[in-house]
């Protein structure tokens, strides 16, 4: 399989409420940190820095296949943060 995963991070700074996607996050130098490609798993790793102050609440993941005609994500899932740690 191989396609992207488009990741964000949805959460409260200062009273208002801002969505960061992971490819603006990601502090470790990773090519392409959206892409995927395996044929029984993959093990994504890095790391990601949130603003100072930022406080996340949820995570919203979309999975997009490459060879799919349908532009929709195969997979769309919010997940809440406080379930993720």
């Amino acid at each position: 399989l191989s396609g992207r995963v488009d990741i964000r991070f949805e959460g409260q700074r200062q009273g208002k409420t801002y969505t960061y996607a992971l490819t603006d996050l990601v502090t470790t130098k990773t090519k392409n940190p959206e892409k995927f490609s395996f044929k029984y798993f993959q093990k994504l790793e890095g790391t990601i820095s949130f603003p100072v102050g930022f406080e996340a609440m949820k995570v919203y993941v979309k999975v997009y296949l490459k060879y799919v005609k349908k532009k929709d994500p195969v997979i769309d899932e919010i997940f809440a943060w406080e379930d993720l740690l």
